[in-house]
């Protein structure tokens, strides 16, 4: 069977606007022998017809049709399983690329016998003039694109090189994993890829903002755990590491986010090296950081407090809120993150309405009322409406669960500084 040089792989979905573009930056390779692999997914507006129409006389173009929208990862598989070429390069159906970009790439690839070879986009340029090491690899790989590169065919198929379906950024899963497995990547300043940001880009659809959060951590993880199990050493982990951050660490005033990602990263890719005493004291530190985070503790604290008063009844508040079991969220964290914020009470003998509404200034501060009766309420003299108030907080020990968790910061505090004090030992014993 015929092999042409470079077989390019191009998902498209309701690109109808952009396609002429794209044919004519295909049809005006100047590469001999080359082959154009379009996968339609499912377009609703035409591309499909308008694909098979405007490249019937070139036998350079294969048209493939999705029967449902799947998603560009899928069409990059099926078009991975079409692929004739000695090489594979993808390509964007909004982006533009010069008429020698193939050509050169693929002559690069000749001249290197590289398993990839790799070039610029865009303005940036590469700051190495050569791959040797897998750090320098991570070092160089600005983010998780596949359209500035072209991977030689039988190497992708040595390591069974496929893409995860259904998650936006799993490209960086695909790149990271060929860039550590490839035994030479060629790196050249020209032709310079054009990759153009469209205002309509996934990246900015804000229905798909929360998919695309949890996609990008879903992706991450996975890269982790590749790290694991290839055994990653630290010099090459820390560069993989600053890939990340530059490719995947989006959203980065979403504190939430950056928690969750930073937890992923740091802990998931320092498990390899568990058994280095100073690595595992440094492990342990850091989970006396995240504890001791203020937005994290102060949660975790007033949860606490609340499920040991006795001014809190989980069965009653369970009975007045049923809607509670079904966000499968235990009663006192509900009521501290949301059920005070509309109103609801924490048992029969506590109206935190009255309390905010008796107290302006505790409603200024946004507190809980329970929380800020159990914490300064009472020593203000402060009150709440119930003459039961005596019986209840005689009841089982309460002062002194309470005592135990206000003191928790306290010995969080003091581990905190003797785990820093062994690191500062086995420093100074290397």
């Amino acid at each position: 069977m015929h092999k042409p040089f470079v077989s390019v792989i191009i998902p498209t979905y309701n690109r109808l606007d952009f396609l002429g573009q794209t044919i004519k930056c295909c049809a005006d390779q100047t590469l001999a022998d080359i082959e154009f692999i379009f996968i339609d997914d499912a377009s609703t507006d035409g591309s499909y017809a308008y694909l098979k129409e405007k490249t019937a006389a070139d036998v350079r173009f294969k048209i493939f049709q999705q029967q449902k929208n799947s998603g560009p990862y899928a069409c990059r598989n099926l078009g991975l399983k079409e692929a004739r070429g000695k090489y594979i390069g993808f390509f964007d159906s909004d982006d533009i690329i010069p008429p020698d970009y193939f050509e050169k790439l693929y002559m690069a690839a000749i001249k290197n016998k590289a398993d990839i070879v790799y070039t610029n986009y865009n303005q940036h340029k590469h700051i190495l003039n050569k791959l040797n090491s897998i750090e320098e690899r991570f070092q160089e790989l600005r983010n998780g694109a596949l359209w500035d590169k072209i991977y030689k065919h039988t190497f992708l198929k040595k390591y069974h090189m496929k893409f995860v379906e259904g998650l936006y950024t799993a490209d960086n899963i695909f790149v990271v994993k060929s860039f550590y497995y490839a035994k030479n990547i060629a790196l050249i300043a020209e032709p310079r890829y054009q990759w153009i940001k469209r205002p309509d880009s996934i990246g900015k659809d804000i229905a798909k903002k929360d998919k695309r959060k949890e996609d990008i951590l879903k992706v991450l993880t996975a890269i982790t755990k590749f790290a694991r199990k290839e055994k990653i050493q630290l010099n090459e982990l820390q560069e993989l590491k600053n890939f990340c951050e530059r490719s995947l660490k989006s959203y980065k005033r979403d504190e939430q986010f950056v928690r969750r990602f930073d937890r992923i990263l740091s802990m998931e890719v320092k498990k390899i090296d568990r058994k280095e005493p100073k690595m595992l004291s440094i492990l342990k530190l850091e989970r006396m950081t995240h504890l001791i985070s203020k937005e994290k503790y102060d949660e975790k604290r007033q949860t606490a407090l609340v499920e040991a008063s006795s001014l809190f009844d989980r069965k009653w508040y369970l009975s007045q809120n049923p809607d509670v079991k079904s966000k499968k969220m235990k009663a006192a964290k509900h009521y501290v993150k949301i059920g005070y914020k509309e109103g609801r009470n924490p048992s029969p003998y506590f109206d935190g309405k009255d309390y905010l509404r008796r107290y302006k200034d505790v409603a200024k501060l946004g507190i809980n009322p329970l929380v800020h009766y159990i914490l300064h309420g009472e020593k203000e003299g402060r009150t709440y409406k119930p003459a039961t108030k005596e019986t209840l907080l005689q009841k089982n020990g309460w002062w002194e669960k309470i005592k135990s968790i206000l003191t928790y910061p306290i010995r969080v505090k003091e581990e905190y500084d003797q785990l820093k004090a062994e690191i500062k030992a086995l420093e100074k014993s290397k």
